[in-house]
């Protein structure tokens, strides 16, 4: 194999293994606490003025983990295509959520975006970096030449896991300082 196709080949893993951690990540979070996850998604429904029972809910939840674990499904078995539009896909969809939030002035106060115990207030940055994402995804398309050709080849696939490592921790870095900036204005006096 050729340095060049190596070198796709262990961006292309350590992609699909970054958006494995994440979603897989997600979906622990989601169902560490079940009724603060059916809060988020009622704060998310609220501007459609929609009253829907508990098990109506129930359902949503189901269908919204459900959703990522499928995705999670096809960033394992499935081509480059499938698993980057899957992917990006449901990023696109949390964006668009939050972005209709922010457009109608519903100030919702979990985005469910952390893995820990903290909420992070939805704000324009979160969508940014859904679409940063979403283009990262894009990237599953071209790198699939390079882990066709790559095989079972034991160091690209030490490397890319952690690459792909290195990736998650960059994401919660990053959901950590929109946190923090959001902690900050919030603490800040009024009229500075």
């Amino acid at each position: 194999m050729t340095d060049e196709l190596w070198t796709l080949a262990g961006i292309g893993l350590a992609m699909r293994g970054f958006f494995i951690l994440l979603f897989a990540g997600a979906i622990a979070h989601k169902l560490s606490d079940r009724a603060q996850f059916a809060a988020t998604l009622r704060g998310y429904l609220k501007p459609l003025d929609l009253s829907l029972s508990v098990g109506a809910i129930t359902l949503l939840s189901m269908a919204v983990i459900g959703l990522e674990c499928v995705t999670i499904i096809a960033l394992l078995i499935a081509p480059g295509p499938i698993a980057s539009l899957a992917t990006g896909l449901v990023l696109l969809i949390y964006a668009a959520a939050m972005a209709f939030n922010i457009l109608v002035g519903n100030k919702l106060l979990d985005c469910g975006c952390g893995w820990g115990g903290e909420k992070q207030p939805v704000n324009a940055l979160h969508i940014a970096r859904n679409l940063v994402l979403i283009a990262l995804a894009s990237t599953l398309v071209w790198l699939e030449a390079g882990i066709v050709a790559a095989g079972l080849d034991v160091m690209l696939w030490v490397n890319s896991a952690f690459l792909a490592a290195a990736l998650l921790l960059l994401t919660a870095l990053v959901n950590q300082l929109i946190l923090n900036r959001e902690l900050a204005q919030m603490t800040q006096p009024k009229g500075e």
